[in-house]
C-alpha cells in the first residue's frame, strides 16, 4: 500500500508533483502568484496607470498581484492592432517560449533576448508552460499551450543567463 505524499509546503495531503516535490493545489496557487508578484516589482506601475492586460491567465496573475492598486486596466483577448492610449501592455510568452526564441536566435547567429520597449511587460516569464498551464486548470481559466519543454533545471538556468545578458546589453 502506497504512502499518502504530503505537500512539500504545509504537511497537507498533496494534490500533484511539481518540480520534484509533492505540493497541494493551494501552495501552488500562492507560489505562481509570488512568483508573479516578485518578478512585477513595487515600481513598475504608479497610481491611475492605463494598463492593457491580454489573456485570462495574465488578467488573474495582474490582479492577485497588484492587490487594491487603482490602475485603469481593459482586459482583451489578443493585442488589437490599435493599443495607443495605454501606459503598458501586460501579456504572456512563458520561460520555455523565450528560452527556445533565444536558442533559435543563436543558431541563426543574431542573439536575440526578447526585451521589447518598457510599455510591454510579460507577466508570464518567471513560469514553464507547465506551471501556467497548471494554474489554468486549478482557476478553470482558458490557457492553451503554446509549447512544453521537457529540459528539467536546465530551463530555470537558461533563463537566469538570459536575464543577467539583458542588463549587460
Amino acid at each position: 500500500m502506497r504512502k499518502m505524499a504530503k505537500c512539500y509546503v504545509c504537511e497537507r495531503k498533496s494534490g500533484f508533483e511539481h518540480a520534484g516535490r509533492e505540493i497541494c493545489k493551494n501552495c501552488f496557487l500562492k507560489n505562481m502568484e509570488r512568483r508573479v508578484k516578485k518578478h512585477l516589482g513595487r515600481n513598475l506601475f504608479k497610481k491611475g496607470n492605463k494598463v492593457l492586460v491580454v489573456g485570462e491567465v495574465e488578467k488573474r496573475l495582474l490582479v492577485q498581484a497588484i492587490g487594491e492598486m487603482p490602475l485603469k486596466l481593459k482586459f482583451v483577448k489578443k493585442i488589437p492592432e490599435q493599443a495607443a492610449g495605454f501606459d503598458f501592455i501586460v501579456y504572456g510568452k512563458t520561460m520555455d517560449k523565450i528560452n527556445s526564441e533565444f536558442l533559435d536566435s543563436l543558431e541563426k547567429g543574431k542573439l536575440v533576448l526578447g526585451m521589447g520597449k518598457k510599455k510591454f511587460f510579460n507577466i508570464l516569464e518567471v513560469l514553464t508552460a507547465e506551471e501556467v498551464e497548471k494554474y489554468a486548470e486549478l482557476k478553470k481559466l482558458k490557457w492553451k499551450s503554446r509549447m512544453k519543454s521537457k529540459q528539467g533545471e536546465m530551463k530555470y538556468n537558461l533563463y537566469k543567463n538570459i536575464k543577467e545578458l539583458r542588463l549587460l546589453n
